[in-house]
């Protein structure tokens, strides 16, 4: 009986204890470094990102949303034969400032993830992922829909290049 009322207590406060989601960290002024590498399927962007952490998982997280903030805002300089990329926001950082909330809710509580996957789920390695001043700098290749992103904004009542965009 004692027995039964411990694991009772120990479920109710399971329920109890809230259970928080990943945030993510996103400053509108923080430096990226995105290129855009190639096209993929129609309104996809293939981008090769490197960003900095504390950790390697860090780093891959912190990779996803210089990608997706990269192409929304400032858009992109291309590579090889891949010319630059505009920003999905006609508006570009000014549209950060009018609609602050909602671009914070955006990103730093993960709405961007359905716009942005990983090219493979391996570890990036070598020199993809060097030790720098205590931090893990990565590299790592990244699927961006450019024009998943550009159609969620215009039904959010932001302005896009969405008419330009299949262009790119």
């Amino acid at each position: 009986m004692k027995l039964l009322k411990i694991i009772l207590l120990f479920m109710a406060l399971c329920l109890v204890v809230p259970v928080g989601a990943k945030k993510y960290k996103f400053d509108i002024d923080s430096q990226r470094n995105v290129v855009v590498k190639r096209s993929g399927s129609p309104g996809q962007k293939i981008v090769e990102v490197v960003a900095i952490a504390g950790s390697v998982d860090k780093a891959i997280s912190q990779a996803l949303v210089d990608a997706v903030a990269a192409l929304t805002f400032e858009g992109a300089s291309g590579s090889g034969e891949m010319g630059a990329c505009p920003p999905v926001l006609a508006e570009g950082k000014s549209a950060y400032e009018a609609n602050k909330g909602f671009f914070d809710d955006f990103f730093k509580h993960g709405g961007f993830l359905r716009f942005v996957r990983r090219v493979s789920n391996a570890y990036p390695t070598g020199e993809d992922n060097v030790k720098v001043k205590g931090d893990n700098q990565i590299r790592i290749t990244l699927i961006v829909d450019w024009q998943g992103l550009a159609s969620y904004y215009n039904s959010n009542g932001l302005k896009t290049s969405i008419g330009n965009l299949q262009n790119f």
